[in-house]
């Protein structure tokens, strides 16, 4: 669970602070905790801080802290705490006014409170839950390069809350369309591409963490790997989940276009690691029913043909199939027959994907027709040369 602003009210000193403005940001997740007077160093931040003001700079001069408070918000800064002194006795309503309008949380800290003091209660308490966090990443990794799972890798599992017989999947999310160019920050040099996945496996668990979920993740290749409960008596229970996930994710920048892959169902933790392999084939081949989401129990063809034999024999089926399609000097007309498949048969849709005159498809759909004796008019021959391009695609991707 992350530390939130909203939860390090429960804490050794910080329980002395008072939120005053902001409440709707209560579950930002707060990532470090940093004493900032000089408004000048804002640009140091990397989002994600708590800050701790005592006026020191800006006095209780309005105008100052509301420019500081709008600075910090566009930062992405979880929260501030202003601690009342000398040169800050009171917070001005329209800072407090501001804070609720950006849904900035603004703490409240007595006088008599020490910043060391809430700023080490904090820190504490974020290092003991990346901790816990690193225990769950490295159990997950175990599982998915295929250690033996001895004895002491069990206890691992069942420290971090792997166990007891419960039913998992393996739920991959990619952030991004495969080449989108990632947003760098010019000024840090190692916003490389683990740290842009990493934080968006930390959004990804603070939206796991509002829907009360554990949260087992882990970065895995391009992707990020949710191990998510799938209670066998509640079939409805993931999906609803998932609904509510993939709804929130867009909103963030880290996923601007989503898509997410769920593998089969396991109990037996050797069989991660299939799970996970099936979740990367349901992200390779989304389905066209709407929505980011693709089941591998969805690709019912794909799992029929990796059961239904050998490399060669799925060849020689899709050669049975497609016959003269697959010879060299006809590739032309398998492009054209893959592309009014995927146009579910609508010549128009096809001539205009293909850039190609009605009568130049209409010569070419003739031409394939012919070839291989079917009437693609005839519900049964167009099953049967749909199933012939599903295994050539399968054994071409695989």
């Amino acid at each position: 669970m992350a530390m939130t602003c909203r939860g390090i009210l429960a804490l050794p000193y910080a329980n002395r602070l008072r939120l005053v403005a902001g409440a709707s940001g209560g579950g930002n997740e707060i990532r470090w905790v940093h004493i900032l007077e000089e408004p000048k160093y804002t640009a140091w931040l990397k989002g994600g801080e708590l800050i701790l003001l005592s006026g020191v700079v800006t006095g209780d001069r309005e105008g100052a802290l509301l420019s500081l408070l709008q600075d910090l918000f566009d930062r992405e800064v979880a929260g501030v705490v202003l601690n009342l002194s000398t040169f800050l006795p009171a917070i001005p309503p329209s800072v407090l006014a501001l804070g609720d309008r950006l849904g900035l949380p603004l703490f409240e800290m007595p006088a008599e409170v020490r910043m060391v003091d809430v700023s080490q209660s904090i820190a504490f308490a974020i290092f003991q839950q990346r901790q816990k966090t690193g225990q769950v990443e490295g159990a997950l990794r175990d599982l998915l390069t295929g250690k033996r799972l001895s004895e002491r890798r069990l206890q691992r599992l069942a420290e971090v809350g792997l166990g007891g017989g419960r039913t998992f999947r393996a739920v991959l999310f990619r952030p991004g369309l495969p080449g989108t160019p990632l947003p760098v920050t010019p000024f840090y040099e190692e916003e490389t591409e683990e740290a842009w996945l990493a934080q968006g496996a930390a959004y990804l668990r603070q939206v796991l963490d509002r829907l009360g979920d554990p949260g087992y993740l882990t970065v895995a290749g391009e992707t990020i790997l949710w191990l998510a409960e799938d209670p066998p008596g509640r079939p409805a229970a993931l999906p609803q989940r998932l609904e509510a996930v993939t709804a929130a994710l867009p909103q963030s920048a880290y996923f601007p276009a989503l898509q997410v892959g769920v593998g089969a169902a396991f109990r037996d933790f050797r069989t991660c690691r299939a799970s996970a392999d099936q979740a990367r084939q349901a992200l390779a081949h989304p389905q066209r029913r709407g929505g980011p989401v693709t089941w591998y129990d969805d690709l019912v063809d794909r799992r029929l043909f990796q059961r239904g034999g050998t490399r060669e024999e799925l060849a020689a089926m899709a050669e049975r199939l497609l016959g003269p399609l697959l010879q060299p000097e006809h590739q032309a007309l398998l492009d054209t027959l893959i592309c009014y498949l995927d146009h579910n048969g609508n010549a128009k849709a096809t001539a205009q994907a293909m850039f190609l005159h009605p009568n130049t498809l209409h010569y070419r759909l003739r031409k394939i027709q012919s070839l291989l004796h079917r009437d693609l008019g005839q519900s049964e021959d167009f099953f049967q040369v749909m199933l012939g391009r599903k295994l050539y695609d399968f054994i071409t991707k695989n």
